[in-house]
């Protein structure tokens, strides 16, 4: 969905030449993809708490100046903004590009998930 949604920011005109970019493909509700970007914030949480840990138990042996609880904050404030731009891009529906992306590749990455998911479909029926 957010590739489709990127062609889209990338190249508004599109929305009319390939109606099918704005059609929801998802058979996901809105409520759980909310849920689970909220579990996936925190586990990124969990992950820089673990990491800042690790830093000052390296820092300990060592013998060098723990890291402060200060920049553990700051560590945390970089998740508490990608969270931001997450509930941003759910709400407005606009995901901004990533560098350098292109429709080219966005349309090259699409192919490529559809692909497996075709794979994955044809996996799940061989095996009932």
């Amino acid at each position: 969905m957010k590739l489709k949604q990127t062609i889209l920011t990338l190249e508004p005109k599109l929305k009319k030449k390939r109606p099918q970019l704005a059609e929801p493909e998802s058979d996901l509700d809105d409520d759980w993809i909310d849920q689970h970007e909220v579990q996936l914030m925190e586990k990124e949480r969990e992950k820089v708490k673990q990491k800042w840990e690790k830093e000052n138990e390296q820092r300990k042996e060592n013998k060098e100046k723990p890291l402060s609880e200060k920049e553990l904050k700051t560590m945390l404030k970089e998740v508490d903004e990608r969270e931001k731009e997450l509930k941003k891009e759910r709400s407005s529906g606009k995901v901004p590009g990533a560098r350098g992306a292109t429709v080219e590749k966005c349309d090259n990455q699409l192919l490529k998930l559809d692909e497996r998911i075709a794979a994955t479909r044809t996996a799940m029926v061989d095996k009932v």
